[in-house]
């Protein structure tokens, strides 16, 4: 029989599956469209990132799960996803009606909020092949040689006091490397990642939501500034299977503007898997880019904690705090 973790909200499942389903649909079922596949869903506390904004993850892991729903075989790998965002806004309460269908072999999707006209999310994925990601792997995985970076309470990534599921990371970032490179590591016996697992698989959701927080703690690195995402590219090379060794890692490649400013920053990471006989293997490569907003600089220096941690990560960064 399969371990099965124990989430106080949600109590003893049968199947982690359950888990993410219940998470994603809360008891509902998407329903077939002439073209493939949709679902409706109002983005409520459980999808929080930024201080009353759904977290991009939970949109990425939403779509991704209803393109596999598509297909009629186990995909092939490597598997590429592209999200871009930023048509329109999307806030806690907005109702954002998701669709996915298969075209030529490609899965694409957006979701669009109610009565708006542009998509706040596109997609496309493709399986099989895909162009390589150049990434920057930084001079050591251990998370254990980082300086901690704060979190906020109740976000979907790096929230500890949330009252629904949730990844629960820590992240570090090594400031004696040129880039200072950001850090978060997954155990072998971590409940809260691999909770949002089936069938002995991870669940795209939290890899897609830990990687792109990961890059915007990399830009942050880069910048002092808050970000939101446009674009975010991931090319997974293989399963990543429940109880792996995992290191995610993110680092900003370069910027244009300056914080207070227009700006925009261009990261990499990736996720990397300790193999049992010690060697390292590269599981997904990722590049993305982020618009800063100098209203979520703000609400960093107001509502990061512990406050001494975020007073340290400004000023690694370069910028002021408070």
């Amino acid at each position: 029989m399969k371990r099965l973790f124990v989430l106080p909200q949600l109590g003893m499942r049968e199947m982690k599956g359950e888990i993410i389903r219940s998470f994603l649909y809360e008891g509902d079922e998407p329903t077939p469209t002439p073209h493939g596949i949709r679902f409706s869903c109002t983005m409520t506390k459980k999808t929080e990132g930024w201080i009353n904004l759904p977290h991009g993850g939970f949109s990425m892991g939403l779509l991704a799960d209803l393109a596999f729903r598509l297909l009629d075989t186990p995909p092939h790998y490597p598997m590429s996803f592209s999200f871009r965002l930023g048509g329109s806004s999307v806030n806690l309460g907005d109702k954002v009606d998701f669709e996915v269908s298969l075209q030529n072999g490609c899965l694409q999707g957006h979701g669009i909020v109610y009565d708006r006209p542009l998509p706040y999310i596109e997609f496309t994925s493709t399986s099989g092949s895909s162009e390589p990601v150049k990434v920057l792997i930084p001079e050591t995985l251990n998370c254990e040689l980082g300086t901690p970076l704060p979190s906020y309470r109740e976000c979907l990534v790096c929230g500890m006091e949330r009252k629904y599921p949730g990844l629960k990371r820590n992240f570090s970032f090594i400031d004696d490397i040129v880039g200072k490179p950001v850090l978060s590591c997954v155990s072998t016996q971590d409940e809260d990642f691999y909770a949002f697992s089936q069938d002995g698989i991870v669940h795209p959701l939290p890899v897609f939501a830990l990687l792109d927080e990961i890059l915007g703690w990399g830009g942050f690195m880069l910048t002092a500034s808050g970000a939101v995402t446009v674009h975010l590219h991931v090319v997974l090379h293989r399963p990543i299977k429940l109880g792996e060794a995992l290191t995610f890692f993110g680092q900003g490649v370069r910027m244009r503007g300056r914080a207070g400013q227009r700006l925009m920053f261009w990261s990499s990471g990736g996720v990397m898997a300790k193999n049992s006989n010690g060697t390292n293997e590269l599981l997904a490569t990722a590049q993305g880019q982020y618009f800063g907003l100098e209203i979520l600089t703000q609400q960093m220096k107001a509502h990061l904690f512990p406050r001494d941690l975020a007073a340290e990560a400004f000023r690694a960064a370069g910028g002021t705090f408070p």
